[in-house]
């Protein structure tokens, strides 16, 4: 049975990679104006309650259809109208056809679990705008992804909005135009962005000192030490006695992060973008001690805590055992500051083996 429903949507699509290279595709919406508008992890991150967050995104509903990941070369009004959405500026009301049969798709690693449906048809009835900028790069069919990537970012386009962009295959050269799982969209944006802001900042010379910062947030603790060397960058992830990290020596990481998968390029952004603002490099490792029972809400949480952790004052320190004794001692880091530092390889590099500076110091 068919039923046409009517909803607003942020701008978000979501594209599932579960029957890679078939996807689904389809517009997230929420049934009224208002709940559609709140749609921001910027703001998400200032909750006080976050089960209010959990709340409201379970509100948020999703709508199907099942495409190949090349079928983004076609110009058919539901595909048309899906690239349209996410290149919009303003909350889009939009009207669709759907099997009244529900279905829930859980997505772990984006945080979604949500009904959803499938559709037959699917159009947008307000009147959307679509910035300048975006519509140049989009209406281009010979610039590389990449390259488009590099220039939103440019025009200060939040990561969002460019996952969102490259995920409905709006980007790339017009041939090999694809659509992009939601998932794989967030990692691609973030790597390219970190790995260009990172050919600049390798160059810098290093801080003058090791610096601390602390957030906490939706079960998760992040302790961000920055260290006064030159580029080294490591993520770990710990919950109870289990740690996994990815890390990357002088040069961006060319193998990808498995171990701490999206959340490494999330974090490497925000912590490039900071030093670029500061004209310096540094060794950084990111600590993220997980709460038992914790369930992925997606990387935005990474994202938006790194963000906001270095927007506050950090703690400074002389030397490493002095930021150990705070982490101990002040912080109560779980299991003490050992359980993670030795854990650490960009810690051995660092600290534990001679530098060269040593026998000229003699």
């Amino acid at each position: 049975m068919i039923k046409e429903k009517n909803g607003f949507s942020k701008p978000f699509i979501f594209v599932s990679s579960k029957n890679f290279p078939k996807i689904s595709i389809g517009p997230g919406f929420y049934k009224d104006y208002e709940n559609a508008k709140k749609q921001d992890p910027k703001k998400w991150i200032k909750y006080k309650d976050e089960k209010e967050i959990d709340n409201y995104r379970k509100n948020q509903q999703f709508s199907f259809k099942m495409l190949n990941k090349k079928d983004a070369i076609k110009n058919t009004k539901e595909i048309t109208e899906l690239k349209l959405l996410t290149q919009a500026k303003n909350v889009a009301e939009i009207e669709m056809q759907m099997q009244s049969k529900k279905k829930l798709i859980i997505e772990k690693e984006i945080g979604i679990s949500n009904i959803a449906y499938d559709f037959e048809k699917f159009k947008i009835i307000n009147n959307i705008k679509i910035s300048n900028h975006i519509e140049k790069i989009t209406s281009q069919g010979d610039i590389k992804a990449s390259e488009a990537i590099k220039y939103l970012f440019k025009k200060k386009e939040d990561v969002y909005k460019i996952q969102q962009i490259l995920s409905s295959g709006s980007l790339g050269i017009n041939n090999q135009k694809i659509f992009v799982p939601t998932k794989f969209a967030i990692t691609a944006v973030d790597d390219i962005l970190s790995k260009n802001i990172l050919e600049k900042t390798i160059n810098y010379n290093p801080i003058n000192e090791y610096r601390l910062y602390k957030f906490d947030f939706y079960k998760n603790k992040f302790y961000i030490i920055f260290m006064p060397f030159k580029w080294n960058f490591e993520m770990m992830e710990g919950t109870e006695d289990i740690i996994n990290n990815d890390y990357e020596l002088n040069f961006a990481k060319k193998e990808y992060a498995n171990n701490v998968t999206g959340a490494y390029y999330a974090t490497r952004l925000e912590i490039n973008k900071y030093l670029e603002k500061e004209k310096r490099t540094a060794s950084v490792l990111v600590i993220r001690d997980i709460e038992k029972g914790y369930e992925s809400k997606g990387v935005w949480v990474i994202r938006e805590s790194i963000k906001c952790a270095l927007l506050e004052k950090p703690e400074f320190f002389k030397n490493i055992e002095e930021l150990k004794t705070y982490l101990d001692q002040i912080y109560k880091i779980r299991n003490k500051s050992n359980f993670w530092f030795e854990k650490s390889n960009i810690l051995k590099n660092a600290l534990f083996q001679k530098r060269i500076s040593n026998y000229f110091n003699k």
